[in-house]
């Protein structure tokens, strides 16, 4: 079996791969890395891992089996229309080629954001929920999703769109980064008695069910939420991450409203949708029909992630 793998230099790419590679993942053929030039350093020297670019799929005339879709831009704040039009121009670059090749599985990670910012009254958020994507990332995300949908739809490719939240684990990047870094300094900080509840996914448990979805032949194309079982509020993450620092509690109470002004004031008020909103998703229907099951638990990722942070500083 032969296998895809677009975005192999991020967070979720670096793990997937260490990941197959830990589980001897078919090695007997090559696993291939879709990267923007072929100057790239074959960090896996050793293995049957191949770097190749767009340009070497035509030229040399590869087949896969699989693709899983990793790249494009992440969800940060520079995220603009032009890389809407660049996600989409190569994604639909990389269907169209899986189309004439026959593929037999393509693997797509979304994002919890196009369902919206937040649930409705706490709801989590269900397959079958009509998308409100608001941001350029989620927009962007929705829009592959649809193309995905499309280009096989009467086709014998079986593919799999997984929705996935904020992802945890040892070098995981971004906001979880910055706040990690934040409550390392032991600064006071007004978030305590958050009483939401977030969605997370632990980056192993992630890899894992990727790992599943190649390895199973019976499941079925469709959308699936993927996330670990349990919700955490914002204090929560904040006290779990602090007890691994070993720092003492440096989170006070503050009248989510005063909060909200003070961040209007200095131009972060859509910060506090972050903190103090509901974001959760219902994993019921990827439990029952993608066979899929925790590796780790939440907060013992959480420990990991931290315990890779101090090792780093």
């Amino acid at each position: 079996m032969t296998t895809l793998i677009t975005g192999s230099n991020g967070f979720i790419g670096q793990h997937l791969i260490n990941y197959l590679l830990e589980k001897k993942y078919h090695l007997d053929e090559a696993i291939y890395l879709l990267v923007r030039n072929n100057n790239k350093l074959n960090r896996y020297r050793g293995y049957k891992i191949k770097i190749i670019t767009i340009d070497d799929l035509y030229k040399k005339n590869l087949k896969f089996d699989s693709i899983i879709h990793l790249a494009g831009k992440a969800h940060d704040k520079c995220f603009d229309k032009e890389d809407i039009k660049k996600n989409y121009t190569f994604s639909k670059q990389l269907l169209s080629y899986s189309k004439n090749i026959k593929l037999s599985k393509f693997i797509f990670i979304s994002t919890i954001k196009v369902y919206g910012e937040e649930n409705i009254k706490d709801r989590p958020h269900l397959e079958n929920d009509t998308p409100r994507p608001m941001s350029n990332y989620s927009i962007s995300k929705f829009q592959i999703e649809n193309e995905i949908v499309n280009s096989f739809k009467n086709n014998l490719t079986k593919y799999f769109i997984l929705r996935i939240p904020l992802v945890i684990g040892p070098g995981a990047k971004g906001n979880l980064f910055a706040l990690i870094k934040l409550l390392n300094k032991g600064l006071p900080l007004p978030f305590d008695k958050i009483s939401n509840k977030r969605s997370f996914i632990s980056i192993s448990n992630l890899v894992n069910q990727i790992f599943n979805i190649l390895n199973q032949s019976n499941l079925k194309s469709g959308i699936y939420n993927l996330s670990d079982n349990s919700y955490l509020s914002s204090t929560d993450l904040i006290n779990f991450i602090n007890n691994k620092l070993n720092k003492k509690s440096n989170i006070f109470y503050l009248n989510k409203y005063i909060l909200l002004f003070l961040l209007f004031l200095i131009n972060k008020n859509s910060e506090y949708r972050k903190i103090f909103s509901s974001q959760i998703l219902d994993n019921n229907k990827s439990i029952k029909l993608l066979n899929i099951s925790e590796i780790i638990n939440t907060e013992k990722e959480i420990n990991n992630m931290v315990n890779y942070y101090q090792k780093k500083i």
